[in-house]
């Protein structure tokens, strides 16, 4: 499957993903409009191929280049800035649904994805890139297959990338350390805030969800990421609302806020100043 029209973000094909629970697109030239917020309910793995994109994860700015391979979790937003006119990706998209059975299935290797969150990109040399390249292009064909055991296949295959992914990572000098109680801690919040940040945006609540308490919690998990567990529900917040206000301007501010879980605009509005210096009007109008 191809994506070169601009615009045209992969929200486009969730029905598609949701079904099928991975779709490969072997030639992704423009993800979606330049500087617009995307987040996707899917985790998503890019492999450039060629050009460079500059991008913001999470607020966090990333130079994709060629031979460059990037995992983004569910939920985490990716805001381009700019682009070379050759810039293309080859992109595995992976349901929700089939990242819960892949988890199941193989525990070890899909718990270790937190280590994406905080560089969700790296470089790979000639020959790890003909590795992965080949393991792309094979998922791609099993993943077209009319067989009842694609996702099987497809599951088998994953597997074999994280191991290599996570090797490379660790080959080229980037961090990636095994699951401590700290990281699966931290795995578990992030996990929980992904699905709960619209209920509650208070420490305590997410504290309880991990059986522990607050203050031993928030401990923990500055200690492991560098952010405090409020830190953290609040940067979240902030993302999934910028991404609202600027790649869904059909909504109003006040049904923005109603998704995010606010009672009212008011409130949110107030939220927002408080982290941004700028109100949620003022901030889609920029």
């Amino acid at each position: 499957m191809k994506i070169s029209e601009p615009n045209h973000p992969l929200n486009s094909y969730a029905d598609v993903i949701e079904k099928r629970g991975i779709v490969v697109f072997e030639k992704v030239n423009t993800l979606l409009a330049l500087k617009e917020p995307y987040a996707t309910s899917n985790m998503a793995i890019g492999l450039n191929l060629g050009g460079h994109l500059k991008a913001e994860c999470d607020m966090k700015e990333v130079d994709f280049k060629p031979h460059d391979i990037a995992v983004l979790g569910h939920h985490q937003v990716l805001t381009p800035i700019d682009a070379t006119p050759d810039h293309h990706i080859m992109l595995v998209a992976l349901s929700r649904g089939f990242q819960d059975e892949l988890r199941r299935l193989y525990p070890d290797i899909y718990r270790s994805d937190h280590n994406f969150i905080h560089c969700p990109s790296f470089h790979l040399n000639d020959n790890q890139f003909e590795v992965i390249h080949r393991i792309f292009k094979l998922l791609r064909d099993v993943s077209l297959l009319d067989n009842p055991n694609y996702k099987l296949m497809a599951g088998r295959l994953l597997e074999v990338l994280f191991i290599f992914v996570l090797h490379y990572r660790r080959e080229n000098g980037i961090d990636t350390q095994p699951m401590t109680a700290e990281g699966e801690l931290f795995a578990n919040f992030y996990d929980a805030l992904v699905d709960h940040y619209t209920e509650s945006r208070e420490v305590r609540f997410y504290a309880e969800l991990m059986c522990i308490s607050p203050k031993y919690f928030s401990s923990v998990i500055k200690q492991h990421t560098g952010l405090t567990v409020a830190q953290w529900i609040s940067n979240y917040v902030i993302i999934q609302a910028k991404s609202l206000l600027r790649h869904h301007r059909h909504l109003s501010i006040q049904q923005v806020a109603l998704r995010l879980g606010f009672t009212d605009q008011s409130a949110f509005s107030r939220y927002f100043r408080d982290r941004t210096g700028l109100s949620p009007s003022a901030y889609r109008a920029r």
